[in-house]
């Protein structure tokens, strides 16, 4: 029987009371709550789910079975919601969605499938299918709104076979599945070879609307980059992750979804306070949904590794702005502009310096705003942006006075610099919501920043209970406090930094540019 799960204070405290029972965390949950009616639906829990509450939670804070079968009652006395936009006519099955897997298709791959532990050399990701075992795998919770943007019928998820589909047990018809391969800088010291550990991409879809969506599964078991890790999840993080990422999506900040969670039926071994005292907890698989999980590690694993890979940061670049930065590269070609820094020195960024050659388009949005503005008016700095292109996000601050004269060249290839810009512009503006709501991510190493600006990898995450600008919710961040909430900003512009060095390297923009861009 399904049940509708809304996001309101009295049932989210009670059924995860360790998760949300923080006042802050609980006045943001209700903020999601008395918005609009949040659609989840909630599936009863079998008799080792009580067992796992229990594990999840320390002994005073354990949910008795009646509690959680007054708790499961309450969800079935309301009402289930339908969206006015819901549109059944469109809705697919699973054997009918729309695969369009162009990151497989499109970019270099490992030659070897296997999930060995291992260097993978030249290759931007590896195919690998999901290896967790389950027993009897159940759906927990799903969100109807991640399902509309899938175009996906809701009927699917009664289905008995769904929770073999979204645990990896049996392959969907039209998935390619990979793990990614990355690097990162974490806490300030560059780690080489990182990877998705134990996230699972199934592929891309897209929808009704022409849009491209990425499902990944989280815990879905070994890829070549996990290590020494065993690939799995728990239910304890799968819920935070779950709940959070859906909650900040109504709260208006940028961030993967989620579509919906499967306990695996198996036990994993968890050391949850780094104690020394590992138990056994439930296994569980949460399906990410995001446009794109490239991350500035993507880019930066290639350039580390000199040369001959820097071919793979362009093509990876060219890649990113064909398929999720449209904007920048369908317009046609135009005159190009370079400008003065206004430094004493008079010196000039020369945008034709660019060695993206083989990109045709221009930045229709920095051409056409800068276009529309006087001589004058450049080199006076009164230049803003026009109300025209709200959407575009690149320029939203008036144009310094540092900018100058203005001066006309012609095939100036600025895909490359315009596409940088918009990464610090997005990177500054979801950074900005993080610190208006208390957000800590926890764990901002460059290979958990996102290329589109979203929120990915909910890990030891945390919102401010009083304000406190030290606080970090990570234990391994307590010595240093490098990711508290203080410093989010600052952390965001360091791995920016490297981002952009990353382009330079590979000869995409020059240090001038980037510097720009960083500004």
């Amino acid at each position: 029987m399904m049940v509708l799960l809304t996001l309101s204070l009295n049932t989210t405290t009670l059924l995860f009371p360790r998760f949300f029972s923080h006042s802050h965390s609980l006045l943001l949950l209700r903020r999601c709550a008395t918005t609009t009616r949040r659609k989840f639906h909630l599936y009863p829990r079998r008799s080792r789910t009580v067992a796992c509450c229990r594990l999840m939670d320390s002994p005073e804070d354990g949910l008795s079975a009646p509690l959680l079968d007054s708790v499961t009652q309450d969800f079935k006395n309301q009402t289930l919601l339908i969206s006015p936009n819901n549109n059944n006519n469109k809705k697919k099955s699973l054997e009918d969605l729309n695969w369009d897997n162009s990151f497989v298709r499109e970019l270099p791959s490992d030659p070897r499938t296997d999930p060995f532990p291992r260097e993978v050399l030249h290759a931007c990701y590896t195919k690998v299918s999901p290896s967790v075992q389950v027993d009897d795998p159940q759906l927990v919770i799903w969100s109807q709104s991640v399902a509309d943007l899938l175009d996906l019928d809701n009927k699917e998820f009664e289905r008995p076979d769904f929770p073999l589909f979204f645990s990896g047990a049996t392959p969907l018809v039209g998935a390619l599945p990979y793990a990614q391969c990355y690097g990162g800088h974490q806490f300030g010291m560059w780690a080489g070879q990182l990877g998705d550990g134990r996230a699972i991409t199934l592929g891309e879809i897209l929808n009704s609307n022409s849009q491209r969506w990425e499902l990944q599964l989280k815990g879905a078991g070994k890829t070549p980059y996990s290590r020494f890790a065993d690939g799995l999840a728990v239910l304890r993080s799968s819920i935070r992750e779950f709940l959070c990422s859906e909650a900040m999506h109504h709260l208006g900040i940028p961030t993967t979804r989620a579509l919906c969670l499967v306990n695996t039926g198996k036990l994993v071994t968890r050391d949850m306070f780094y104690d020394g005292n590992p138990k056994e907890e439930q296994g569980a698989i949460v399906c990410r949904v995001a446009q794109s999980f490239l991350r500035f590690g993507s880019y930066q694993i290639h350039a580390s590794r000199g040369n001959e890979d820097l071919e793979i940061v362009r093509v990876l670049a060219d890649y990113a702005i064909k398929h999720h930065f449209p904007h920048i590269e369908n317009m046609s070609k135009s005159e190009s502009l370079s400008f003065s820094t206004g430094d004493e020195d008079h010196s000039v960024v020369d945008l034709t310096s660019n060695k993206y050659a083989d990109l045709e388009g221009h930045s229709a949005v920095v051409l056409t705003m800068l276009k529309s503005y006087t001589i004058g008016q450049l080199q006076h700095g009164s230049a803003t942006l026009d109300e025209r292109w709200p959407e575009n996000g690149l320029i939203r601050r008036p144009l310094s006075s540092g900018l100058g004269h203005a001066k006309k060249l012609y095939n100036w290839p600025v895909a490359a610099w315009a596409w940088a810009v918009e990464i610090a512009e997005r990177t500054a503006s979801t950074i900005a919501r993080w610190q208006g709501v208390g957000f800590t991510h926890g764990v901002m190493n460059t290979d958990n920043m996102s290329i589109l600006g979203v929120t990915i990898d909910y890990g030891p995450f945390g919102f401010l209970d009083a304000f406190d600008p030290k606080f970090t919710p990570n234990t391994t961040d307590l010595p240093g406090r490098r990711y508290c909430f203080a410093n989010q900003p600052d952390i965001g512009l360091w791995n920016l930094a490297q981002f952009t060095s990353t382009l330079s390297s590979a000869h995409l923009i020059n240090e001038k540019e980037a510097d720009y861009a960083l500004e």
